[in-house]
């Protein structure tokens, strides 16, 4: 088996939302299942948390292919404002088993949450 060749132009976006609407445990995972759809589409994979009404979420994959679908992303209902807390290229996936997953809400501050997602980026290099 011929080893996979490295990726070009890899790109890894750490963000928030907040202020988007109020998802039921249904709804949360229509919304991660609709989610992981079009990121696999796109090839990208990610991390997403939820607290309340508030996303933190790692998206990574091919930089044109990322912007799009961040370009989506921003003008849905659903996560509200987004905040672009750290983007950088990278030389490789991080969570490239993961499509798009969707945790129960976080007991924390939103301080605390946005230092934890940084932080789990960071160490995962």
């Amino acid at each position: 088996m011929t080893p996979a060749l490295p990726e070009a132009n890899l790109i890894q976006l750490v963000f928030t939302s907040s202020g988007g609407a109020r998802l039921d445990p249904d709804g949360l995972q229509a919304f991660a299942s609709e989610l992981a759809r079009g990121n696999t589409r796109a090839g990208l994979t990610g991390l997403l948390l939820q607290q309340g009404d508030s996303f933190y979420g790692v998206l990574e994959g091919v930089e044109r292919r990322l912007i799009a679908r961040i370009e989506r992303l921003i003008v849905d209902p659903r996560l509200g404002r987004m905040r672009v807390l750290k983007e950088e290229a990278i030389a490789s996936r991080r969570f490239g088993n993961w499509s798009f997953g969707a945790l129960p809400p976080m007991q924390a501050s939103s301080d605390a949450a946005e230092a934890f997602i940084l932080s789990l980026a960071r160490r995962l290099r």
